[in-house]
């Protein structure tokens, strides 16, 4: 019998785990698993929980202009992610730093 890979999980069990975690992974590492992975994280269902709060964290900011592009514009970022829960969000939790009002009218009216 051969051997099953995570890869080969049905998306609607991928999606299910990977609403359970936390955003770093879901922006930094599950991402670039593989391509059904890549494919899972892009369902709105696994971005129902938004919490930026890791936005405060220093490490994860230089982690994310690490991976993408120094130069990468946070506020881009977190509109790309509420974009992603495409209304299906349900909790959210905002950073100290971060928020400008714009960013902050984006997120009301999404």
């Amino acid at each position: 019998m051969a051997e099953a890979k995570w890869e080969d999980l049905n998306q609607d069990c991928l999606v299910n785990i990977f609403g359970r975690l936390e955003m770093e992974s879901l922006v930094l590492d599950i991402p670039f698993v593989c391509k059904s992975w890549h494919k899972s994280t892009r369902n709105p269902q696994c971005w129902r929980r938004l919490n930026f709060s890791c936005f405060d964290d220093s490490d994860f900011v230089l982690r994310i202009r690490n991976e993408y592009d120094e130069g990468t514009n946070l506020s881009g970022l977190i509109k790309s992610i509420v974009k992603r829960s495409d209304r299906f969000a349900t909790s959210l939790e905002l950073s100290d730093r971060c928020f400008t009002g714009e960013v902050l009218l984006y997120i009301a009216n999404e």
